[in-house]
């Protein structure tokens, strides 16, 4: 899965790629109730978007597909924001505090196309 960051502060090409490797968009934000998961997400996306922790507090147990994530990541982290969800990749245009941002988490699969 590859992850995203868009914004002004991000340096010259305004984004920070990063990969993590054998896992799908679901699967990585299932790892989210895996003992260790959130510092490992954290790690993961070098601490950003913090707002993960939310997600998690909102379910007792993991997300089963994508259409349960979509619903748990609307109510709980984006919800005033563009959000677009499928299959293979989650993308969201938020208001930062100052500027406009972007997260995007997107399978190696979709990645590849």
């Amino acid at each position: 899965m590859y992850f995203i960051h868009r914004n002004w502060e991000a340096g010259p090409l305004c984004k920070s790629v990063r990969h993590v490797p054998g896992r799908t968009v679901l699967e990585w934000f299932r790892g989210l109730w895996e003992p260790g998961g959130l510092g490992r997400a954290h790690s993961d996306l070098n601490g950003a978007p913090y707002v993960l922790e939310w997600l998690r507090e909102y379910g007792d147990t993991p997300p089963e597909d994508m259409v349960e994530l979509r619903r748990r990541i609307r109510m709980q982290l984006w919800a005033d924001n563009e959000l677009h969800i499928d299959d293979h990749s989650i993308r969201v245009s938020s208001m930062g505090a100052h500027l406009e941002e972007a997260f995007y988490f997107v399978d190696d699969a979709r990645a590849a196309e």
